[in-house]
């Protein structure tokens, strides 16, 4: 999993569309702060990064997107031991309506060398989202 870079000091979203304009792995993302919950809202996701072949676990379908693909993160701690992640996705060209759903990661114990353990256990995903074949 790639790391994800949220700006949280006001900017806007870059023009997507411009030539300029160097997609990342994770989208451009701009966030801000709800409360407890850290709000984020990304856009230009590249085709290559999300193509069936290499499943995104964060992309219904393992990675259908278009140009107008829009995704809302949204983080908070449920408990001390527990963070929510809900993922808000939009694309008028690939789903029927806007898709949402949460991933729960429970803290673990694990010595100083062991890689992160974070499993996502899903909570809720749509039906009948897809628009025929994403075309």
């Amino acid at each position: 999993m790639t790391g994800e870079v949220i700006y949280l000091d006001g900017r806007p979203h870059p023009d997507i569309k411009s030539p300029d304009f160097v997609p990342s792995a994770t989208g451009h993302a701009i966030g801000h702060w709800e409360g407890d919950t850290l709000v984020a809202d990304l856009v230009g996701f590249p085709k290559a990064s999300c193509d069936s072949r290499y499943p995104n676990w964060r992309v219904p379908g393992g990675g259908r997107i278009s140009d107008t693909t829009h995704l809302v993160e949204r983080f908070r701690l449920a408990d001390p031991n527990t963070l929510e992640i809900t993922y808000t996705w939009d694309d008028p060209k690939i789903y029927l309506k806007p898709h949402t759903y949460t991933y729960y990661f429970k803290r673990t114990e694990r010595l100083p060398d062991d890689p992160p353990k974070a499993a996502p256990t899903r909570k809720f995903l749509t039906d009948e989202i897809w628009k025929g074949d994403g075309k």
